[in-house]
């Protein structure tokens, strides 16, 4: 059975919903599918798998297995109210944050 260790890094989104793990010691980034970057936001600290070796040509692909703290703690960008309702979403001014974000209506 092979020994699959799970390595830290930072997150770097890309606003097409993919990203990429900086690792200490790795000359080049683990790229990581849309699909498997687990809601992990910008900056993050995150544990990754890798998936096996490079194809020739191509970074490593790895997964997200873990956010283990945040890069990014305050945000700026543009509280939407929805319609009729008692929450919204804040849009970040941010591009690498492609995911608007949920405020119930108690924090609205």
């Amino acid at each position: 059975m092979v020994n699959k260790e799970l390595l830290a890094g930072t997150f770097i989104s890309n606003s097409k919903g993919f990203g990429f793990v900086q690792v200490d010691g790795y000359a080049e980034d683990f790229y990581i599918p849309a699909e498997k970057t687990h809601d992990a936001f910008h900056l993050d600290q995150v544990l990754i798998l890798p998936e096996g070796g490079p194809k020739r040509g191509q970074r490593r692909t790895a997964e997200v297995m873990e956010i283990t703290g945040h890069g990014i703690t305050r945000l700026v960008g543009t509280f939407d109210q929805a319609k009729n309702t008692h929450f919204g979403f804040v849009i970040p001014d941010l591009a690498q944050l492609e995911q608007d974000i949920f405020v119930p209506g108690e924090q609205s």
